[in-house]
């Protein structure tokens, strides 16, 4: 008896972990830009459309007027960043940052970001 609620328990442990990882890598660039959260928010939170949501507050760890610094756009100033850049800049986010994006999915957050 205790072995089969023990059973029963870890099956359903595992099917919730095994769908929410496979849930989160088949989100489209777009999925994974405005809905993918680290522990300051999305992609979208700092970079709305892909520019620039102000200025950062290194000490408050949130956006605000007179931040200490100021939040580049992630498409760049000017010109468009080549994939390479885009891919260099993501992985220092997702490392720096902990946003849980997923290797697999960083191509299509390039495409994505690339576009817009």
């Amino acid at each position: 008896m205790i072995k089969t609620i023990f059973l029963i328990w870890f099956l359903i442990i595992f099917m919730a972990f095994t769908q929410a990882y496979f849930a989160e890598s088949t989100l489209s660039g777009k999925d994974i830009f405005s809905k993918v959260k680290g522990p300051y928010g999305t992609c979208n939170t700092c970079h709305p459309g892909g520019s620039s949501a102000g200025r950062w507050d290194s000490e408050a760890k949130e956006i605000s007027d007179d931040g200490d610094k100021k939040i580049p756009e992630i498409k760049g100033i000017g010109k468009k960043k080549s994939p390479e850049q885009l891919e260099k800049i993501i992985v220092l986010m997702r490392n720096k940052y902990k946003v849980p994006i997923q290797d697999d999915q960083m191509k299509m957050l390039i495409d994505y970001i690339s576009n817009l």
